[in-house]
C-alpha cells in the first residue's frame, strides 16, 4: 500500500507546524498522532506575497486559535520555537518565549 500522510491510521508521529496549519478539523483527525509542534511565525510580504519569517506573535498566525486547537485535542507535547532568519535571533527567541508564556503554562528557554 502507498503511504498517505493524509490518512491518520498510517501516521506514526506527526510534526504540526502552525504555518502549515489547515484548521482544527485536521488536528482532530490527527489527535493522538501529533508528537511535536513548531512555534514559528510568518508574515506575507506585501510586494512578493512570499511569507517572511518573523518572531512568534509578530506574524499572521492566529496563535489563540492554534493553541486552543492543541488544547482541544489534549496535545501535551513541546512547542519548539524555531527562528532561522533575523539579525538577532536570540532576542527574537526570547520575545517569542515571552509571547507564548501569555497563553501556555510553562515555557522553557535554554
Amino acid at each position: 500500500t502507498n503511504f498517505s500522510p493524509a490518512d491518520p491510521s498510517q501516521v506514526v508521529g506527526l510534526l504540526l507546524a502552525p504555518v502549515l496549519f489547515a484548521g482544527d478539523e485536521k488536528a482532530v483527525e490527527l489527535r493522538g498522532k501529533i508528537i511535536h509542534s513548531h512555534a514559528r511565525d510568518a508574515r506575507k510580504a506585501s510586494t512578493s506575497g512570499v511569507p517572511v519569517e518573523v518572531p512568534v506573535g509578530d506574524g499572521d498566525i492566529e496563535w489563540i486559535a492554534y493553541l486552543a486547537t492543541l488544547e482541544s485535542i489534549d496535545y501535551r507535547g513541546y512547542l519548539c520555537i524555531e527562528r532561522e532568519t533575523g539579525d538577532n535571533r536570540r532576542a527574537d527567541v526570547d520575545a517569542s518565549v515571552r509571547f507564548l508564556r501569555r497563553f501556555v503554562g510553562t515555557v522553557v528557554a535554554s
